[in-house]
């Protein structure tokens, strides 16, 4: 496209020059036909009164102006816009002064002056006609130029259009379209899609009403939800958890902050002999009471009332390499490729376990 508009502005500069040059070569050609009107007008007023060598100088100049008018002289510049009416008009002076030579009508005696002024008169009408021919000619290529310079005009005019719009189409919108993007990558960069894990004994969360005292889980918590905007928390236990395991044994008496630890997941023991099953069933049930606990934290329940955050309850069973998602239409964990549901919204049901009893808000 580059080179188009290099070739177009050549041509278009190109023609314009030559015009120009024509438009003052033909000017200068209407002055040196004006200037043979004046000649012929001075050879007869000198075939009256000046001696023959005024007279021959004047023809030698009128034969010049002639000669050059035919030839043209590219340093003036001078150039008759030639035509076929600019030919037949000059073909007709040339022939009427070789005519006047031939006959010797300049030279003849002083009582036919009459003649020679009448013939002289018809020479002149002969330029005139030329001049005429070359004016009309020079107005020829003074409308053609203006025509030529309103189409450059109209032309510039599309291509600057044209620009714009291809700019608009393939600059300006993929460069929008990026500077969107860049603004949801740094949307997304605010949440960050790296996981923001928080790992403690169980995997428990403790309540947002501080009966616990200050712990650094519910600190996180508030942290990627307020400040990462994260869209998804997921309380992830796992089988043969050894914090599961220590609620239903004993805890070494020094351990002080692990035993207020683990109270917080007492509420989802059975009253059961410890067995294998027992385990898996508080694994999960443990689960779900941190969700619970989840939804008492105020900007977690209004984020997921809204739809901003999801809460995920996973129970990952290693020996199986398999994990179960608490499934909240059915209200129980189910293997996640199995799962219709996965993840809890501002309503989800209690979860009911085999025996019928049930973990309440």
């Amino acid at each position: 496209m580059g080179m188009s508009l290099l070739l177009v502005a050549l041509v278009s500069i190109s023609f314009t020059l030559w015009v120009t040059w024509q438009l003052e070569g033909g000017a200068a050609a209407v002055n040196e036909a004006g200037r043979l009107r004046m000649n012929m007008l001075r050879i007869l007023l000198a075939q009256q009164n000046e001696s023959p060598a005024e007279l021959a100088r004047l023809r030698q100049r009128f034969d010049d102006g002639l000669e050059l008018l035919r030839s043209g002289d590219p340093v003036r510049p001078l150039a008759v816009p030639w035509n076929d009416e600019t030919r037949a008009q000059y073909g007709h002076i040339r022939a009427q002064w070789l005519a006047l030579q031939a006959e010797s009508a300049l030279n003849l005696p002083a009582d036919d002056g009459a003649a020679a002024v009448a013939r002289g008169d018809a020479f002149v009408s002969e330029i005139d006609d030329f001049v005429q021919a070359i004016e009309w000619r020079i107005m020829r290529w003074t409308a053609t130029l203006h025509l030529f310079q309103l189409f450059m005009m109209a032309l510039a005019i599309a291509a600057v259009v044209a620009f714009m719009a291809l700019s608009h189409l393939l600059v300006l919108n993929p460069v929008t379209r990026l500077q969107q993007a860049l603004a949801r990558v740094q949307r997304a960069g605010r949440r960050s899609h790296q996981p923001f894990m928080v790992r403690n004994v169980g995997a428990f969360v403790p309540p947002h009403d501080g009966s616990h005292g200050h712990h650094g889980t519910a600190a996180a918590i508030e942290f990627a939800v307020l400040s990462l905007e994260v869209s998804r928390i997921i309380v992830c236990g796992h089988s043969h958890c050894g914090a599961i395991k220590a609620l239903y044994g004993e805890v070494p008496a020094e351990a002080h902050n692990l035993q207020r630890w683990l109270d917080l997941g007492r509420p989802a023991t059975l009253p059961v002999r410890v067995s294998d099953e027992a385990l898996r069933r508080t694994e999960q049930r443990a689960v779900v009471l941190q969700l619970e606990r989840l939804m008492d934290y105020p900007m977690v329940r209004r984020r997921v009332q809204d739809g901003r955050i999801a809460l995920h309850g996973w129970h990952y069973v290693i020996e199986d390499g398999e994990v179960h998602v608490f499934d909240v239409q059915r209200g129980a964990f189910i293997a996640a490729s199995q799962a219709e549901s996965s993840s809890t919204g501002h309503q989800y049901p209690p979860y009911v376990e085999h025996d019928g009893q049930i973990l309440q808000d």
